[in-house]
C-alpha cells in the first residue's frame, strides 16, 4: 500500500498477475491425483517414475498434455493408496541389470563403452556399477531401463526393415 498526495491510500499491483492455468483434462486429473494422495511434486514424480520438473511442466500447462502411460502411472499410483508396486531393480544386482541391458542392445557384457554410449553414463560409472563400487538411484536405473527398452524396440524394428530390403534385394 502506498499513500497518494491526497492522502488515498492505493494498493501496489503486482508488476505482472499470476498467469491462470489452461490446464487439459489429463493434466487436471494428474493435480488432483497428486493433491489426493498428498504428495509433494518429488515424491509424486518419482512414484510415477518421471523427473520433477517434467511434471511440474505438466502440471503447470506448458505441454499439449500428459502421455496415456504416465496417467496409466498415476492412475495405479492413487488405486493402491500411493503404494509403488515393487520395482524388481531394487531386487537384482547392477552385474545383473547391466548383463540385461547388453543382452537388450545385443552388445558383449564387458563392452562398457557401448553401453555407457547407449544409455548415457559414462564408462568408468558402468565400471564401478560391475563392481559394487557404486548403484544409481532407483528412479534412475528406471530411467536407464527406459532408454535400454526404447532403443531394444528401435533394434528390431530396424533389423527387421533390414531384412525386409534384403528380401526385396533377392
Amino acid at each position: 500500500m502506498r499513500k497518494t498526495n491526497t492522502g488515498n491510500v492505493v494498493p501496489i499491483l503486482p508488476k505482472s498477475l499470476p498467469k491462470i492455468l489452461n490446464l487439459t483434462p489429463d493434466q487436471e486429473e494428474l493435480v488432483k491425483i497428486r493433491n489426493a494422495l498428498g504428495m509433494s511434486q518429488h515424491t509424486f514424480a518419482e512414484s510415477i517414475e518421471i523427473s520433477k520438473p517434467r511434471l511440474v511442466s505438466y502440471e503447470q500447462g506448458r505441454t499439449s498434455g500428459v502421455p496415456d502411460d504416465i496417467m496409466k502411472e498415476a492412475r495405479a499410483l492413487l488405486k493402491n493408496g500411493g503404494r509403488v508396486k515393487g520395482d524388481r531393480y531394487s531386487k537384482m544386482g547392477m552385474p545383473e541389470i547391466i548383463a540385461e541391458w547388453a543382452r537388450d542392445l545385443k552388445v558383449g557384457y564387458d563392452d562398457d563403452v557401448q553401453i555407457s554410449n547407449f544409455i548415457g553414463a559414462s564408462p568408468e560409472a558402468l565400471s564401478r556399477w560391475k563392481n559394487l563400487e557404486a548403484r544409481p538411484e532407483l528412479l534412475m536405473l528406471k530411467q536407464y531401463r527406459q532408454i535400454v527398452g526404447d532403443l531394444k524396440i528401435r533394434l528390431e524394428k530396424s533389423s527387421g526393415a533390414a531384412k525386409n530390403s534384403l528380401a526385396i534385394v533377392k
